[in-house]
């Protein structure tokens, strides 16, 4: 049976590559960094979905949402932006979180809770 610490050990030394900034009229991906899954990733999510609790039928899309609702970047920010693409980025953490849904709104997002972290192993 698959538990946590598979996840967590698919996922030693997870770094992962930014292909695009990619901005959309959905508010919780209205501006963000989208990541070219890895091996060790798509194995992580696997085991991920094996557990108990797991909630089936999202299209597996790994980001990072830079922001939440329209984006206000300025030209400046849009350059620090875009330097994002040009290095990998490591992940020391796996945080569960409680999010009701839907969230459509800065108050939707107040009421997110973190419930657990663990620490993603280094690289052996």
């Amino acid at each position: 049976m698959s538990d946590l610490k598979q996840v967590l050990a698919a996922l030693a030394g997870l770094t992962l590559s930014p292909l695009e900034i990619g901005e959309t009229d959905v508010f919780t991906m209205s501006l963000f960094v989208r990541f070219q899954p890895t091996e060790a990733l798509l194995a992580a999510r696997a085991e991920l979905e094996r557990l108990p609790g797991f909630r089936p039928g999202r299209v597996f899309d790994p980001h990072i949402s830079l922001c939440y609702g329209a984006p206000m970047a300025t030209d400046a920010q849009r350059d620090e932006i875009e330097a994002l693409l040009a290095t990998p980025v490591a992940f020391d953490q796996l945080v569960a979180m409680h999010i009701p849904l839907p969230v459509e709104t800065q108050d939707d997002i107040r009421k997110w809770r973190e419930t657990a972290s663990f620490g993603i192993p280094s690289a052996v």
